[in-house]
């Protein structure tokens, strides 16, 4: 069996890990349930004793909770993972830096804490960060510069703060979205912008692919000049 779909349903109850001795499975999506319990099955599917390879991770819209496993970064092989709507507490590993094949990537909607982290920017082929409707405080990393691919990213409802964004950004060239609402960000609207050695530079110059940029639910003032 390599691909398994059974979101959409009304299962409940813990996922069964014996879901683990399917060693072809590269596409599994458990998404909109009522599975309980914690995902530590997930780095269990995805060890390579068991020759799994993992592309395709779906677990959207239910009721995980705990904290994410610890050794996520044994799916190597992984391209989407969406674990989104859920309960998932606790940080983001730093394991989530070995998914150098992650192309999308669905965090949001957890109650997931701390620092984002700086290992995400190891995942150079990412497309998509979703990681909004959490409890994330600081900064945005600079290691997120790293993304050279990313289309968007979406960091609403978090506690970051400040005006500027890293100036390392600046290396998201490919970015279409960014969506910062109700963040933090304070001042006025002309200081919201990318700090470059020491002069500001508007966010709409920065980024000549943007198409879409959400900063409401801030507390800026003044007028805007992107």
């Amino acid at each position: 069996l390599k691909h398994l779909d059974i979101s959409s349903n009304k299962l409940v109850g813990a996922f069964p890990s014996a879901v683990s001795t399917l060693h072809q499975l590269e596409y599994l999506d458990i998404g909109s349930n009522s599975f309980t319990g914690s995902l530590q099955f997930l780095g269990s599917l995805c060890t390579s004793t068991n020759g799994n390879k993992l592309r395709v991770f779906g677990a959207s819209k239910n009721h995980f909770t705990h904290a994410m496993p610890l050794h996520i970064g044994r799916c190597a092989d992984l391209e989407s993972l969406d674990i989104s709507r859920n309960k998932l507490t606790n940080t983001i590993p730093t394991a989530i830096g070995s998914l150098f094949k992650l192309n999308t990537l669905y965090l949001n909607n957890n109650h997931f804490g701390h620092v984002i982290p700086s290992e995400i920017g190891a995942c150079t082929t990412l497309t998509l960060l979703a990681l909004q409707e959490n409890y994330f405080t600081g900064s945005i990393p600079g290691e997120l510069g790293s993304l050279h691919v990313l289309q968007s990213l979406v960091l609403d409802h978090n506690t970051l703060g400040g005006t500027h964004i890293p100036t390392n950004l600046l290396y998201c060239s490919s970015l279409k979205v960014l969506s910062m609402s109700n963040t933090g960000l304070a001042g006025n609207m002309d200081d919201v912008s990318i700090d470059v050695g020491g002069s500001s530079k508007a966010i709409g110059d920065s980024f000549p692919k943007l198409r879409i940029l959400n900063l409401q639910l801030n507390m800026l003032s003044g007028m805007t000049h992107c």
